[in-house]
């Protein structure tokens, strides 16, 4: 998938590398990204044709397009639906004896969707542990990025050397500022405490859990933003329209998304599994104190300026929500240093390359 965020990374790798990315699909209907692969990137690309067949993409280019090039070492991202090609390229690559490097964010197996019973958890969950052991184990280096993907890593029998921990960063370059004049400004009452919700509307981030939450601390000096779509959005405009401090605003572009964040005072990720959550480094870029779970791997960043609850109940969100707007230590917080791990994407390209260097090593 070409996700936006990621482009800034490989075109910095390829100011040490010729690299070349090979994109199993294009955009996805569920992300409403504006993207644009042009002439500013160093990096080649290559959209190969797909299909979903299931949970998977399936490329049928894929092993004509393995045969036509020639490279000295290969990275492959970890990510469900592109089991098979990573499968196919690391028998590949080890046939023509060339390094590979195992791009890891799996946090746990454990997050089940409402609507998958039991007996179709566990099949899954056997079948990605055991594909995710033998893909780690073959792989030459592992870069693993967030402290809970190195943990999970080990815990999947990665020898130690091999594994390179680094963190997820949002390229600065794609966090836009709210220069231009909102349609949205009339829900940015400054009279209120104002609680922020940006990410997709669905079961897995918590969304009613939130609004539940919510509900339980409104006190008439709050409001709750929500913003962005998915399969939970008309449950949610039903009721941002019976609750007149609830107000949904839908998909935001990104000069709208920075007006949110620099008018907003909490911002609120209650995510029941999240490899990481790049709005979370987008809210500590703007200044907000964040409220987060321990089932996102970015939930690493919050520390005296936020918290970070076990789970993902009402009872528990509720009084996190609480504590915040009472508590002014956590809305007067002002960062003494510069947050390097939050926008910096050359630290992701170094801590890559040191494993690019493992595996060539190894090989």
């Amino acid at each position: 998938m070409v996700a936006p965020y990621r482009l800034p990374v490989f075109d910095q790798l390829a100011k040490h590398h010729d690299v070349t990315v090979l994109f199993y699909q294009g955009e996805k209907d569920f992300r409403e990204w504006d993207i644009e692969l042009n002439e500013k990137y160093d990096f080649d690309y290559e959209i190969l044709k797909s299909k979903q067949i299931g949970p998977f993409v399936v490329n049928s280019g894929l092993t004509k397009y393995l045969r036509q090039t020639d490279f000295d070492l290969y990275i492959l991202n970890d990510s469900d639906e592109n089991i098979l090609q990573n499968i196919k390229i690391s028998a590949y690559a080890k046939l023509a004896s060339k390094p590979t490097v195992w791009w890891f964010e799996a946090i746990s197996p454990n997050y089940k969707p409402p609507s998958e019973n039991k007996l179709l958890k566990l099949g899954k969950r056997t079948v990605l542990t055991r594909y995710r052991q033998a893909m780690l184990n073959i792989s030459d280096s592992v870069i693993a990025f967030s402290q809970k993907s190195s943990n999970f890593a080990r815990e999947l029998g990665v020898n130690e050397p091999k594994v390179v921990e680094s963190s997820q960063h949002m390229p600065e370059e794609q966090i836009s500022s709210a220069t231009k004049q909102s349609d949205k400004r009339d829900v940015l009452n400054k009279s209120k405490r104002i609680f922020l919700y940006i990410g997709q509307i669905d079961p897995r981030k918590g969304i009613e859990t939130l609004i539940d939450s919510y509900m339980n601390i409104s006190n008439g000096e709050t409001s709750l933003i929500i913003a962005g779509s998915g399969v939970k959005s008309e449950l949610v405009e039903k009721i941002s329209e019976q609750e007149s401090d609830i107000h949904y605003l839908g998909y935001v572009n990104e000069t709208e998304k920075a007006r949110l964040y620099e008018h907003s005072d909490i911002f609120v990720l209650p995510t029941r599994h999240d490899p990481w959550g790049l709005v979370i480094n987008e809210a500590l870029h703007f200044g907000l104190p964040v409220i987060t779970t321990q089932a996102a791997g970015a939930s690493e960043l919050v520390k005296e300026n936020g918290i970070v609850i076990d789970a993902v109940e009402v009872d528990t969100l509720s009084a996190a929500m609480k504590r915040m707007i009472d508590d002014d230590n956590y809305l007067n917080y002002q960062p003494t240093n510069n947050r390097d791990d939050i926008t910096d994407t050359s630290i992701m390209v170094s801590d890559l390359m040191d494993a690019i260097g493992i595996a060539i090593e190894s090989d």
